[in-house]
């Protein structure tokens, strides 16, 4: 070979790249090989299908839960407090199960003294700073949040004093609290005034 040639493809080829090795396998062998490598796919698209189905019934779930909650608003009559009630079917409860408050207002007054014209009987509501005093704050949460909790939550929601029909949205049902509050409160009838007596002298005899 003349110095300028270029090596042959066997010369660079190692020993072992030019010795492939070979197996000798029976067309029984042969068949196993290639169902055992065409199975995986199978199970894969198995799983695919299932895990949407799995979502589509999720998703139908979701739905029937939502069917079957709603949300009220309501004003209690204990503590003149008002928010939103959620509410579930249940088997138990004829006209639902109240599950939480996710609204809660605190009724007009809370936070001033009853000298001042509120509710509170405390004579300090707030600290140097403006800010609330941990003593009003337990006496606002025991006097109306925790009674209202008490009260609904757990219970029936013909305890509610509603303030409109049931509905499917938070959202809507804070409209309906929000038009409830702005609403002018009614006028209490006046009392019929007793006719007034007048004394007279008597005529002589």
């Amino acid at each position: 070979m003349a110095k300028n040639d270029p090596p042959s493809a066997q010369s660079t080829q190692s020993p072992q790249a030019a010795q492939p090795e070979t197996v000798t396998l029976t067309i029984e062998q042969l068949r196993t090989l290639i169902g055992e490598a065409s199975r995986p796919g199978a199970p894969a698209q198995q799983n695919m299908d299932e895990m949407f189905e799995q979502h589509q019934r999720a998703l139908a779930d979701a739905r029937g839960r939502t069917k079957k909650a709603w949300y009220l608003a309501f004003v209690s009559q204990e503590t003149r407090a008002c928010g939103v009630a959620y509410v579930s079917v249940s088997r138990t409860h004829a006209t639902g199960r109240v599950l939480s408050l996710p609204e809660y207002r605190y009724p007009e007054g809370h936070d001033r003294s009853v000298a001042n014209g509120g509710l509170c009987a405390l004579s300090e509501l707030t600290d140097k700073n403006g800010q609330p005093t941990a003593l009003y704050k337990q006496w606002r949460y025991t006097t109306f949040w925790q009674r209202d909790l008490r009260t609904f939550v757990g219970a029936d929601a013909s305890r509610l004093q509603t303030v409109s029909p049931a509905r499917p949205t938070l959202q809507d049902a804070l409209g309906d609290l929000n038009d409830y509050l702005a609403r002018p409160a009614p006028v209490a009838a006046a009392e019929p005034e007793a006719p007034a007596i007048v004394a007279r002298e008597a005529p002589a005899p």
